[in-house]
């Protein structure tokens, strides 16, 4: 008994250590996690992600008109140029249209490659560098937000297992305070030499030798016949069973006639000395009222 309580409180004090130690750790990543999610999104307010995309996007949206500018007017020379007459061409009134596709055609791809290369660039770099930073952000919000729900779960955890303690040890004390008041209240039973007699153990299921046989059953005040004798019937013959029936009913009627005597003599005597009692403190009562009126009087 002694090395199982031994051995409960070793593995209690252990796990005890383990569960603190873990809440310990929790507290400082709570703490650490809690610095870096301050600091992750002070560098994102920082670093201005939202008005650099919009700036950007007006940037690309400016080049893009200005692609749709030039090739509109490359198309529109193009069709000039498809528009004049053979015999203008056999005189040269095309070399300056043909200059002007050229000329729009190089606009076009100039304005195109600074779109693709300069404004749509610069707003990829911008969307990757914001949804890097957010996507960081959100990561270390996540791992905050499980390392304080480890921790509620380890503080609840522990209080749920102290708590569980003491109500067992409580219960554990109540039933030694019970028991200890049942030892001291409970009846011991002994031989005629002054032994404990084992046969009635306080405890414990008495032997069935403790116990009386038929013969000596007690009488029940409500099972005596008090007819007997007056229905006019034999009583049998001498040695009969009749008889001893006859003989056991006589004397279960006769203890009966003596307990309700010895009862009515008890009842007798405390309602005598209740009425004695009833009488005195009426008197008291009395003289009581008559001091007190007395001592009222105007000539007291």
């Amino acid at each position: 008994m002694l090395a199982r309580h031994v051995r409960s409180e070793k593995l209690w004090e252990r796990e005890t250590k383990e569960r603190t130690a873990l809440i310990t750790m929790l507290r400082n990543e709570d703490e650490y996690y809690s610095g870096l999610v301050a600091e992750q999104r002070k560098k994102v307010i920082m670093l201005d992600f939202e008005p650099k995309a919009r700036r950007a996007r007006q940037n690309v949206d400016k080049a893009r008109d200005k692609v749709y500018g030039c090739e509109f007017d490359y198309l529109g020379f193009v069709d000039e140029r498809r528009a004049v007459s053979p015999r203008a061409i056999r005189q040269g009134f095309t070399d300056a249209l043909e200059e002007n596709v050229d000329d729009w055609r190089k606009r076009v791809t100039q304005s195109k490659v600074e779109c693709l290369f300069e404004h749509e660039l610069e707003l990829r770099k911008i969307q990757e560098g914001q949804l890097k930073e957010q996507t960081k952000l959100d990561d270390i919000e996540y791992r905050f937000q499980t390392i304080q729900e480890e921790r509620q779960w380890a503080l609840t955890s522990l209080w749920r297992r102290n708590s569980e303690r003491k109500w067992q040890e409580e219960t554990r004390a109540k039933q030694v305070r019970v028991a200890s008041q049942k030892r001291k209240w409970r009846i011991n039973f002994f031989t005629k030499t002054g032994k404990p007699d084992k046969q009635r153990r306080a405890g414990h299921p008495w032997d069935k030798n403790a116990f009386a046989d038929e013969a000596h059953d007690s009488f029940f005040l409500g099972g005596a016949d008090l007819f007997l004798g007056r229905k006019g019937e034999s009583p049998g013959r001498l040695g009969s069973q009749k008889a001893l029936q006859t003989a056991l009913a006589a004397v279960h009627l006769q203890s009966t006639q003596n307990t309700m005597v010895q009862y009515g003599s008890v009842s007798v005597v405390v309602g005598g000395w209740c009425g004695v009692w009833c009488w005195v403190w009426c008197l008291v009562s009395l003289a009581v009222v008559l001091v007190l009126g007395w001592c009222r009087w105007p000539w007291c």
